[in-house]
């Protein structure tokens, strides 16, 4: 019976052990969000539990150890052992990229800043109060700054608020309010970094806000790049079957349909990754039937106002009694040239910004400005009708 006591005690012990080890290890600050928290541990701590951090006290009530950090989208990621204290309960906190001497470049953390480089860096930011007063507070001597909080995404952009449309508020709160689409981001959804400003031959340093990229949702897009791939097979079928469309204006209507579907069907595998296998292949060919697809839409419109102009119009003296092959010459061929002039240009332009760097960075499609070039108005449209094409191409 005593052995029975002593065995159940023992179970007993070890899990409140555990358990105290586990309320240990997921220890967070009471009433603290993480996201308003610094690691101090290698701030100086007092005997009474409290720590001097950047010349702030924090007491002791106010910190924690923690084992894991908090993703942005609240789960947790093991790390190593640290202490971590509540201090924007205490300060204002501003939010950084990097540590607070770095600089970005490229929305990439770029290592440290030279002498030279902090001789012009503007260290001040304009807070607003929960007044609505607008201060200006210098990033280290005023503020407190958190750099070791996880990212919220890979990629970013940046603002420059001398762009009407780049306007944003950072408020005591560590809230951003971003003008243009009026949206408020909590320290999750930004960061700020120093960055580097060019205006002519003069340069200037100053601390610049990066958003995450901003793209849509990919199964949106799917739903409707595979609506109007349908729609485009039933208007073909339509075509096909129903002899009194198989006119000259018809048959012109089908070769500009068929040009739609294949860019359409393209840009559809590469928003899926499935045209890795023959990426730059891909690139061309959607290159190709985007340009043949507006090429025919040009066609067309050539046809019609040949139509309404009547008989005797004299561009008919130019056009062959053939002129279904005439168009498909001119539509084709024409698309063949700019497709040869792209290829051309990405085997030998060495400048980033005119080579089109076909497939670069994994997006099967041109990843420069070059196609304007070759005619600003059917890319300018490309864009319009394919929104979804913009991060592929821009």
């Amino acid at each position: 019976m005593k052995l029975f006591w002593v065995k159940r005690l023992l179970r007993i012990s070890t899990v409140v052990v555990t358990l105290l080890l586990l309320q240990r290890t997921n220890a967070a600050i009471p009433d603290c969000d993480y996201y308003d928290t610094v690691n101090i541990s290698a701030a100086q701590k007092l005997p009474n539990g409290s720590y001097l951090f950047e010349g702030l006290l924090v007491p002791a009530n106010l910190t924690a150890e923690y084992e894991f950090t908090i993703l942005p989208d609240d789960s947790k990621q093991k790390v190593d052992k640290h202490i971590r204290g509540c201090v924007c309960q205490l300060k204002p906190c501003v939010r950084f990229c990097c540590p607070h001497n770095h600089i970005m470049d490229m929305n990439v953390c770029a290592g440290d800043m030279t002498e030279e480089e902090l001789e012009v860096l503007d260290p001040f930011l304009n807070v607003t109060l929960d007044d609505g007063s607008v201060v200006r507070r210098h990033f280290k001597k005023e503020l407190i700054v958190q750099w070791d909080l996880p990212m919220s995404c890979d990629g970013m952009f940046s603002l420059d608020n001398r762009e009407k449309t780049d306007q944003y508020t950072l408020f005591e709160n560590g809230s951003f309010f971003r003008h243009h689409d009026r949206v408020t981001l909590n320290k999750r959804e930004y960061c700020l970094q120093h960055l580097t400003f060019v205006d002519g031959n003069e340069s200037s340093i100053r601390i610049a806000p990066h958003n995450c990229l901003i793209s849509p949702s990919r199964m949106g897009q799917t739903v409707v790049m595979i609506t109007s791939l349908v729609c485009m097979v039933l208007t073909i079928t339509v075509y096909l079957f129903v002899k009194k469309l198989q006119n000259l204006h018809g048959k012109c209507f089908m070769c500009y349909m068929v040009c739609l579907f294949m860019a359409y069907l393209l840009l559809l595998l590469n928003l899926w990754q499935m045209s890795q296998n023959f990426c730059i292949t891909a690139g061309f060919l959607g290159y190709f039937f985007v340009m043949a697809a507006f090429l025919w839409l040009s066609v067309i419109s050539l046809h019609l106002w040949n139509t309404f102009s009547g008989s005797a119009h004299n561009a008919n003296r130019f056009l062959s009694e053939h002129r279904f092959l005439a168009y498909n010459t001119y539509a084709w061929g024409m698309a063949v040239v700019l497709t040869g002039i792209t290829y051309l240009a990405d085997k030998v332009v060495e400048n980033e910004d005119w080579n089109p760097r076909m497939g670069f960075g994994g997006h099967c499609w041109i990843c420069s400005v070059f196609s304007i070039i070759n005619s600003p108005k059917l890319v300018s449209h490309a864009l319009l009708l394919w929104p979804d094409g913009i991060s592929y191409c821009i």
